[in-house]
């Protein structure tokens, strides 16, 4: 028998590939696993009758050991809500269970997958061919697998050497193992093929912008509140903000930037708030992906996000801000703070005058704070003073965040300015203390207010005597030294 000739150098770069993908994903996956949140779930069989479980930790099987002995030893896959699970594969919420032996037909269809992967293995390894489509399957009928063997033809000797390899690989007993995995995932084999699809990307980045309009203008989100940051998001915008920015790492910005400059200036013109947000939220999630080109094409991406800071929705207004401090900032630096810093620091002090929507302002002190770190001093000194004194009026504000995110923002600009920082200590040093000392004394006085004063004599305690304590602190505590 002529044996087929075997690519070897192909075998031996594309098995090893293949494994490493493997062994890649199943490690991110096995990450999941270790979540501490392993709280009891409840699982409803076909029978109506309920198991209970730890999200996370407890698998199909398990539950199959729970039911019978019989059950275990035979089950193959299992139906969990509406998707078709691997037996192994932990549980991570309230589930509908159903599992299936091999007389059902989806025991055929996972015993027929699997024993086409030992075919195609066998195909490869044995005779040398190479896997071209599948493991495909046809209920009922068993199982083939789609191979490329160049000019040579199979013979009834070449079936024998395939089912001897075959058998090979049944003897060893290797493990079967069910990954779902997205195209960012197998980006190694799959972003290519995405790439020459030339309605791919165009239609996946319009479905993952609908799932940005996912978001509701909750009254809680305008409180200065920290815990109320994410107040109206659904996990539909969420997901997709995770899905562009996954997408456009895996793709690059060749493909994803034209496409999404298209679809964001239509959403930019439209007068729905939650559409210019979306657009705003999607250019700032593509950045680091995307970086290489969006810095040749760096002059529209700031005319699109300077042009919505002044929008008159705060949502859009906030979003416009964050995408300059938290995505832009780092991923185009330092070409955007080189290029258009004239632009950018107008914009952001503007933000910091929202004094309606202290989170606006918040976020606005932040975004000064990562746009400077890529400035030079030779950048930031013609701003100094402006800068110092927008912070200085956040300070006196009222909220505590706002506070805080002035503070910090302070700190770094004193960091930048070196030396010249001295002509603003006398004013800035003041500030400090007087927060400082607030933050010291507020805990002993709601402390002394809740254990001496009823209602009505809290109620006039706070009408008249903290405002002139505070008045007074005000006026005082710069003789204070630490």
């Amino acid at each position: 028998m002529v044996v087929h000739a075997k690519d070897e150098p192909y075998l031996a770069t594309s098995i090893p590939k293949r494994v490493r993908i493997f062994e890649w994903i199943q490690e991110e996956q096995q990450i999941c696993l270790l979540s501490p949140y392993t709280d009891l779930i409840k699982v409803l069989l076909l029978d109506g009758n309920v198991k209970e479980g730890k999200k996370w930790q407890t698998t199909h099987s398990d539950i199959a050991r729970e039911i019978s002995k019989n059950l275990a030893n035979n089950a193959l896959i299992a139906k969990v809500n509406c998707g078709i699970w691997d037996m192994t594969r932990p549980l991570e919420e309230d589930s509908q269970l159903q599992i299936f032996r091999f007389d059902d037909d989806e025991g055929h269809d996972t015993f027929w997958h699997s024993s086409a992967h030992i075919l195609g293995q066998s195909h490869e390894t044995e005779y040398g061919c190479k896997i071209f489509i599948g493991p495909c399957t046809t209920r009922g009928e068993g199982f083939y697998s789609d191979v490329f063997c160049g000019d040579s033809g199979l013979n009834d000797d070449y079936f024998k050497l395939i089912e001897a390899g075959a058998l090979k690989a049944v003897a060893k007993k290797q493990p079967f193992q069910q990954f779902v995995i997205t195209l960012v995932e197998a980006r190694e084999c799959a972003a290519g093929m995405a790439k020459k699809m030339s309605q791919f990307t165009s239609k996946l980045f319009a479905i993952l912008m609908k799932m940005l309009l996912d978001i509701e203008d909750d009254p809680a989100w305008h409180t200065a509140e920290t815990e109320d940051e994410d107040a109206g998001e659904t996990s539909n915008y969420s997901v997709g903000q995770e899905c562009l920015d996954r997408l456009s790492i895996s793709l690059g910005g060749n493909p994803i930037v034209p496409v999404a400059f298209e679809q964001l200036l239509a959403y930019l013109a439209a007068p729905e708030w939650q559409k210019r947000l979306a657009a705003l939220i999607a250019l700032a999630q593509i950045a680091e992906g995307c970086s290489k080109v969006m810095i040749k094409n760096l002059e529209q991406v700031v005319t699109i996000v300077l042009n919505s800071s002044p929008d008159q929705h705060p949502h859009v207004r906030l979003a416009a801000t964050n995408a300059i401090g938290r995505q832009l900032s780092t991923d185009l630096g330092p070409y955007l703070q080189v290029q258009y810093h004239q632009g950018v620091f107008p914009a952001l002090a503007a933000a910091m005058d929202d004094f309606q929507n202290p989170r606006v302002e918040t976020h606005a002190a932040s975004a000064l704070l990562n746009f400077s770190d890529n400035c030079t001093h030779d950048i930031l000194a013609p701003y100094f003073d402006g800068i110092v004194c927008k912070l200085l009026v956040l300070l006196q504000n009222g909220k505590q965040m706002v506070q805080e995110g002035a503070l910090t923002a302070l700190t770094s600009v004193v960091d930048s300015s070196q030396d010249h920082f001295q002509k603003y200590y006398d004013v800035v040093i003041p500030y400090l203390k007087a927060i400082w000392l607030m933050q010291l004394i507020s805990p002993l006085v709601e402390e002394v207010k809740s254990i001496w004063f009823d209602n009505r004599l809290q109620r006039d305690f706070s009408r008249f005597v903290l405002p002139r304590l505070d008045n007074r602190l005000r006026r005082d505590l710069s003789r204070f030294e630490f």
